[in-house]
């Protein structure tokens, strides 16, 4: 398995979980922590993970562009499982892949978080499984909450549970 720990760190481009250009074939543990950077795939760039996929967003990070559960143009046989917690992020949220498909479920959980869009699946990319939404403690949506994907299909079901957040243009 892959494991990537980054704290304290700023970085002026993307984080991958996964290869560039290189498959992984087992699972993915991404954790963020306290860091300040462009765009998040919990996955690989043009590259498939063959196992489960786990990204950890914490502490005061500051996204700068959107997060990814799965990865940009790579497939993801197993599940992806999301956290994401006193965050800013300054565009979306997407539990899948960006123009990658997800095998099997996709857990997304968001907390004391402010970003603009969340989609529960992926951009362009299939879920094979279930999603499950969670965003909770005051978290701020500036424009939509989807429990499925951006022109992707959820095979499976879509489960979404709101608490104290605030949605000022949905």
């Amino acid at each position: 398995s892959i494991t990537t720990d980054i704290k304290n760190t700023t970085v002026t481009d993307n984080i991958y979980g996964g290869g560039n250009n290189g498959d992984v074939g087992d699972d993915v543990t991404l954790s963020i922590d306290s860091t300040t950077l462009t765009t998040v795939y919990g996955g690989g760039n043009n590259a498939s993970v063959d196992g489960d996929i786990t990204l950890t967003i914490t502490n005061e990070s500051e996204i700068k562009g959107s997060v990814y559960g799965g990865g940009n143009e790579g497939v993801t046989t197993g599940s992806i499982t999301t956290e994401i917690s006193d965050t800013t992020i300054t565009n979306n949220v997407f539990g899948g892949g960006n123009n990658g498909n997800v095998g099997s479920d996709v857990t997304l959980t968001i907390d004391s978080t402010t970003l603009t869009t969340v989609y529960g699946g992926g951009n362009n990319a299939d879920v094979g499984g279930n999603i499950t939404l969670t965003i909770s403690n005051n978290s701020e949506i500036k424009d939509s909450v989807y429990g499925g994907g951006n022109e992707g299909e959820t095979l499976g079901g879509t489960t979404s549970t709101l608490t104290d957040v605030i949605v000022t243009n949905s």
